[in-house]
Formats: structure tokens, C-alpha cells, sequence
């Protein structure tokens, strides 16, 4: 899956807007929904420092841009607390990706 099909799919599962996605890259607000636009529809690429806070603001590790995230979604997206309000990762689910990350690559 291209970059900016990951980056719509993180955005829309984390419902968020493009405007409020731009706004949280930093991006000024009369510009922050037609930079997130551009890299949805890859007319722009992001540097490595946007994907870096992507992945902060998605909450998914950088690595699994790798991955496709329709396969991935039900491991990162899961809460950690009993009443769902926790953070989305868990030192399991985190060290089972890092295994599969790297059976794939080898």
C-alpha cells in the first residue's frame, strides 16, 4: 500500500479531519488540509521527519509503514485498558510486530 493510501487510512481511522491532521503536523491553517491532501494523493511525498510525527500522532511505530495496515489495524488499535481509554501499544504487541518485521525482511 502507497504512503498516502497509509496516510488516509490512519487519518480516517483516528477521525480525523485533513485540516486537523495538517494543524497537528505543525502546518499553518490556511495550508494544513492541502499539504495532507497532497500526500494522500501523492502528489507530495513526505520527508522523514513528517512520517516520524505521522507515526507519533497515528501512534504506530515507524517500521510498520512496511506493513499494509488493513493487515496490522487489529494489533495497533487495541486498548491496553479495561475501559478502552488506554494507549493503542503494549510491549507484546510491539515485540510480536518486531518479529514478523523481521521474518518478512530477511
Amino acid at each position: 500500500m502507497a504512503i498516502g493510501k497509509r496516510i488516509r487510512f490512519f487519518r480516517t481511522l483516528k477521525n480525523l479531519t485533513q485540516k486537523e491532521l495538517g494543524l497537528k503536523l505543525r502546518y499553518p491553517e490556511r495550508a494544513a488540509d492541502v499539504r495532507v491532501a497532497q500526500y494522500e494523493s501523492e502528489t507530495r511525498v513526505p520527508k522523514e521527519d513528517t512520517i516520524e510525527r505521522l507515526s507519533y500522532i497515528f501512534d504506530v511505530s515507524i517500521f510498520l509503514t512496511s506493513f499494509d495496515p488493513e493487515v496490522i489495524v487489529k494489533f495497533i488499535f487495541v486498548p491496553v485498558s479495561p475501559s478502552g481509554t488506554g494507549k493503542t501499544f503494549n510491549s507484546l504487541m510491539i515485540s510480536f510486530l518486531a518479529s514478523i518485521y523481521t521474518m518478512v525482511s530477511l
